[in-house]
C-alpha cells in the first residue's frame, strides 16, 4: 500500500504541473490516495484530498451543471461525510450530507446516487442526534437502493443505515432484522470478512444486546470486533464494541 500511496503522490505532483485542476485524472488520482490515506486511519490527510477534489468540482458544478460533474461532486462529498463522521466532527459531516442532497435533488435527477446520499445524510443525522430524521431518511435511501441497484452493496449500505436508525429510535427487533439483511448482501457482495459486514454485524450485536439476548449478542459482537481489528482498527466504532463486549 506504501508503495501504492508513493506512486499516486508522484503522480499528482507532476500532473498538477501540467495537468488542470480539474482534469478527471487529476481528481480521480486525490480520491485514491485520499481512500488509501483512510484505510491507513490517516483521515486528516484524507480529509485534505478530498476538499481539494471537492473545492475543484464544486467550483466546475457553479460554472457548468453537467450530469458528470454532479454524480462526481456527489461521490466526493459521500467521501468527505464518511472521513468527518470518523473523525468525530459530526457537524461539519451533517453540512456536507445536507448540501449533497440538496444539489442531487436540484439535478432533477439523483437516479443511483440517492440511495447513498440519503443514507450518508441519516448516518450524520444519527451523528447529531436526530434519531426521527435520520430515520425518514434511512427508509428513503432502502426504497431507492432496491428500486435502482437491488441486491449490491449499496442496498446492504442503506439496509445498515436503515438498522442504526431503528435501534437509535427504540426498535431492536426491527434494527435486528435489517442488520441481518444487510449482513447477508454485504457478505454476498463484498465478502464475509470486509469492514461493512463486520459493521453490520456489530449493529447486529448492539441490537440484540437491547432486546435482552446476551449469548447471540456476544457472539456477534466478538465477530464485528474480530473483523474490524483486522481491516479497520482505525474505526472509532471499533473501541465502542469492545466496551459494549
Amino acid at each position: 500500500m506504501t508503495c501504492a500511496k508513493d506512486k499516486i503522490g508522484d503522480a499528482i505532483v507532476a500532473w498538477h504541473k501540467v495537468l488542470p485542476a480539474d482534469h478527471a485524472n487529476l481528481l480521480t488520482a486525490r480520491s485514491n490516495l485520499a481512500a488509501l490515506y483512510s484505510r491507513e486511519g490517516r483521515l486528516a490527510d484524507g480529509e485534505a484530498q478530498l476538499r481539494e477534489v471537492v473545492s475543484v468540482l464544486d467550483a466546475k458544478q457553479r460554472a457548468s451543471h453537467d450530469a458528470e460533474t454532479v454524480t462526481a461532486l456527489s461521490s466526493a462529498r459521500n467521501e468527505l461525510a464518511n472521513n468527518l463522521l470518523n473523525q468525530g466532527r459530526r457537524e461539519d459531516a451533517l453540512a456536507i450530507s445536507r448540501q449533497r442532497w440538496r444539489d442531487l435533488q436540484a439535478s432533477g435527477d439523483p437516479g443511483k446516487y440517492a440511495a447513498s446520499a440519503l443514507s450518508m445524510l441519516a448516518l450524520a443525522e444519527l451523528a447529531n442526534r436526530l434519531p426521527t430524521q435520520a430515520l425518514q431518511h434511512a427508509r428513503l435511501g432502502v426504497e431507492r437502493a432496491h428500486a435502482t441497484l437491488p441486491g449490491g452493496d449499496r442496498e446492504a449500505f442503506a439496509l445498515l443505515t436503515l438498522a442504526r436508525a431503528q435501534l437509535a429510535v427504540g426498535n431492536p427487533a426491527e434494527a435486528a432484522t435489517g442488520a441481518r439483511n444487510a449482513i447477508a448482501l454485504s457478505s454476498a457482495a463484498l465478502g464475509a470478512e470486509h469492514r461493512d459486514t463486520g459493521l453490520a454485524r456489530g449493529v447486529l450485536g448492539r441490537a440484540l444486546l437491547a432486546s435482552g439476548q446476551r449469548a447471540e449478542a456476544r457472539k456477534e459482537l466478538d465477530a464485528a470486533i474480530a473483523i474490524l481489528s483486522a481491516h479497520a482498527a482505525w474505526l472509532p466504532e471499533l473501541a465502542e464494541l469492545r466496551a459494549l463486549r
